[in-house]
């Protein structure tokens, strides 16, 4: 997923909401099977390469506020809602009451993320951490969108090149399917390799 693109986003607006179905991704890098879900980097055409960088986007902001930092009021208000996801803490009672909704944008993008991606495919274990503060029952103990942003990126350049060219294996995959898709993703990686195209994209 590109935090970067989520961080555009959100900057102006907040959302109120991330739910799967309030994503979409840029086609024009490979065919990509239609979904209700984000689609996942596994749904790309097979002939994709690592120069395709996807770029995934939040749509729908039909229950979003705006706010100018210039003009206030600041910390922003805002009036509780219940979007397609329902489980912020905060939003649990007095939902009439005012909030903070930066904060709740940070957890719903946490737990898209959690559910989309970390609970559905194995090796995104290095995002499990900043997941969870991202995710965090207390509104006040999470990162803001810019140090999620920036801690996601100093993840990055923690972890050799190589990790990044590990596939992703669904956590329902049986063990036939799981090698077939391996053996397929080898080759592809091993010409990736030889035209030295890099592990991540330069517009990732």
């Amino acid at each position: 997923m590109e935090v970067d693109e989520i961080n555009g986003i959100l900057v102006g607006p907040t959302n109120t909401e991330a739910a799967p179905a309030d994503g979409t991704a840029d086609a024009t890098t490979g065919p990509v099977t239609p979904s209700t879900t984000l689609p996942a980097p596994t749904t790309a055409s097979e002939d994709a390469t690592p120069a395709d960088a996807p770029k995934y986007y939040l749509i729908d902001f039909g229950l979003a506020d705006r706010f100018d930092p210039r003009k206030g009021p600041w910390p922003p208000s805002s009036v509780k809602t219940h979007g397609a996801d329902r489980t912020a803490p905060e939003l649990g009672y007095f939902l009439d009451e005012p909030y903070d909704p930066f904060p709740t944008d940070v957890y719903y993008l946490g737990n898209l993320i959690r559910t989309d991606f970390l609970q559905r495919y194995r090796n995104l274990e290095f995002m499990e951490p900043l997941v969870r503060k991202m995710i965090d029952s207390d509104p006040c103990c999470r990162p803001t969108i810019h140090d999620a942003l920036s801690e996601f990126k100093t993840l990055g350049r923690s972890l050799p090149s190589l990790r990044f060219r590990l596939r992703l294996v669904g956590r329902g995959d049986n063990l036939a399917v799981s090698v077939w898709q391996t053996g397929k993703y080898l080759a592809h990686s091993a010409q990736w390799i030889f035209n030295r195209l890099p592990a991540v994209p330069s517009g990732a």
